[in-house]
């Protein structure tokens, strides 16, 4: 990191790095992905992961690919970013599907990717009644911004209908298999037996009393270990689908126009995922929310809490809200100037210059 961060990208042998300790090569991008301070090192470690990676861990070339489309969206290099998702496309794998998905919020923090995310959008809605959660938020803010409210009020009719299945204390097998295909994360261990062995009790005929009372106690056994083994799902499902569903609705309330009501929902949304989800899921790390929140505030000219809010774009915490750095750099740049804080407002246009976002300094001139 030291050398790169001393020298230049093109000094480091990528290739051999990454065969020798592929952990190494993307915690390293991980520390210069953070606020974008060191972006051609970071960039040069992201793209040696996905091109050499050899390991048989999927999520290192998955997440680095989160990792340096992020980036390139805050670089403002669109053109790479587009053939970046079109090879994700070509793939036609799930990690290539997963990485299209983003091309949505790409194109929501300023990327030129339209036709892009327009064409994955288009496909989304074309698989609406089978889409897990995830999928249907994507898909619902897409609508929201894109002309498309009364879509977007169904799919959060959609996900808030599932928020109350998962969150059902206990949830039964019957309440797992109605909703498993749309909840995203739904393998859970031993499950898919137990339920098979509860079938077998449900449709048996016994012969005689004796029998039937022990079909009832195995039944009993059976949904009580069921019920256990769910707590877990159930949990985080629960948490993180009403979590798409508040944040959903906080942007149907804008596109509503009622502004009001949006601030006081996007003020309510907080963190809650588990670490790695907060740090690799765009849904958990509420960049696209924070940001929409400063805007709002510095709409209506409350200048120091915009800067409050857009600052906390800069927390190392979630690897994709980095793609919203560079318009909150700008909004920090624009509120310090009205308030006559001239530091900050240079502090911020030397980080957009550092970033090669001279289009967004020329904007505010």
């Amino acid at each position: 990191m030291t050398r790169c961060v001393a020298s230049a990208p093109a000094a480091i042998d990528w290739r051999a790095q990454v065969l020798g300790n592929v952990a190494r090569v993307f915690h390293v991008a991980r520390a210069l992905h953070i606020g974008a301070g060191h972006a051609p090192c970071a960039r040069g470690a992201w793209q040696a992961v996905v091109a050499f990676d050899t390991s048989s861990r999927a999520a290192w070339r998955f997440s680095a690919l989160v990792g340096l489309q992020s980036l390139l969206v805050a670089l403002g290099r669109s053109e790479e970013l587009v053939a970046l998702l079109d090879s994700a496309a070509a793939s036609g794998t799930p990690t290539g599907k997963a990485l299209q998905d983003f091309s949505i919020l790409d194109e929501l923090a300023g990327a030129d990717a339209g036709e892009v995310a327009e064409r994955r959008a288009a496909e989304l809605h074309g698989d609406l009644d089978r889409l897990i959660d995830i999928r249907l938020w994507f898909l619902g803010v897409w609508h929201v911004y894109h002309d498309g409210l009364s879509e977007a009020l169904a799919i959060r009719d959609t996900l808030t209908a599932l928020a109350s299945v998962t969150g059902r204390d206990p949830i039964d097998a019957e309440d797992f298999l109605a909703v498993r295909a749309r909840i995203a994360f739904s393998r859970v261990p031993g499950i898919d037996s137990l339920i098979r062995a509860l079938e077998e009790v449900k449709t048996a005929r016994p012969e005689s009393s004796r029998r039937r009372l022990a079909l009832r106690e195995r039944e009993h056994h059976l949904r009580s270990e069921i019920r256990t083994r769910l707590t877990g799902w159930r949990d985080e499902s629960h948490r993180r689908v009403s979590r798409l569903a508040e944040s959903l609705s906080a942007h149907i309330a804008l596109a509503g126009g009622d502004t009001a009501d949006a601030i006081r929902q996007l003020e309510r949304l907080v963190p809650t995922a588990p670490r790695p989800a907060l740090t690799w899921d765009p849904w958990e790390g509420l960049g696209l929310e924070w940001m929409l929140l400063a805007r709002l505030y510095f709409a209506r000219g409350d200048l120091a809490r915009a800067v409050e809010v857009a600052r906390q774009l800069d927390a190392p915490a979630s690897v994709p809200n980095l793609m919203y750095v560079p318009a909150s750099l700008h909004l920090r740049m624009r509120a310090a100037r009205e308030l006559g804080d001239a530091a900050l407002a240079e502090k911020m246009r030397q980080r957009l210059v550092a970033l090669g976002r001279r289009d967004l300094v020329a904007w505010s001139q």
